[in-house]
């Protein structure tokens, strides 16, 4: 399948999208990402991770200090007490959140190349919230051909809606858990898109996409706020 993104500019970027084993990837002109050997994770994993993280450790600060005078455009959280900008590195947050690549058949790891991305079906889990729904897409934005364990997150969704027991979370504008509709969109704006209503079940999902570079979904409830939201940086920085 092929995907077509517009960049700022207005012109038409082509990236293939491939379903390989439950994992869709998206390929850069370096070519497809392949499966590593044991030998070769592991020597791998010993490795730092080159290039500058965008993941910042902001302990003793308070949320709403950390995201001052930042908007969602600029594609930061706070999670769990640390501030993250999409994308940022997975090492950031693999201590709390992990994946299991045997989950989608690739046991012996999986590699991608410089560009490469995978979108985001990849489950990350945490047992302190076992209830929550967290998907995350990764993307090598490095030089040399990475285990996707060394690649950075650049797509984060994280839902709420079936649990009380939640990560600490928040978004520019002091948006968080519970935020109402009119909270959401006196920080952010009404979407250009029409927010889908579900009246049966008492949500409505709002999206922000400009320019096709940054892109922001929020779930609203009408009894309980927000409870699910999803982060993804197309412009990748």
């Amino acid at each position: 399948m092929i995907r077509r993104f517009a960049g700022k500019t207005g012109a038409w970027l082509t990236a293939f999208a491939l379903l390989l084993g439950g994992i869709r990837v998206q390929a850069s002109s370096s070519g497809f990402a392949k499966p590593g050997s044991e030998k070769e994770m592991a020597a791998s994993a010993a490795q730092a991770v080159s290039g500058s993280s965008s993941a910042e450790p902001a302990a003793g600060e308070n949320a709403e200090a950390m995201l001052n005078g930042k908007s969602w455009k600029d594609m930061v959280l706070v999670l769990d007490g640390r501030l993250l900008k999409l994308p940022f590195p997975y090492s950031s947050i693999s201590g709390d959140w992990s994946f299991d690549l045997a989950d989608y058949g690739y046991d012996k790891g999986y590699v991608l190349n410089p560009g490469d991305k995978v979108v985001g079906t990849i489950e990350l889990k945490n047992p302190k919230y076992d209830k929550i729904r967290c998907m995350a897409g990764f993307m090598n934005t490095g030089e040399g051909i990475r285990q996707i364990e060394e690649t950075d997150i650049w797509s984060l969704t994280i839902d709420a809606s079936s649990t009380d027991v939640r990560p600490d979370l928040m978004l520019p504008g002091g948006i968080t858990w519970g935020s109402t509709a009119d909270e959401v969109l006196s920080v952010c704006g009404q979407p250009e898109e029409e927010p889908y209503v579900a009246e049966d079940l008492g949500y409505t999902v709002y999206n922000w996409f400009p320019d096709f570079q940054y892109k922001m979904k929020l779930t609203v409830y009408d009894d309980g706020g927000l409870k699910a939201l999803t982060l993804e940086n197309y412009a990748g920085k």
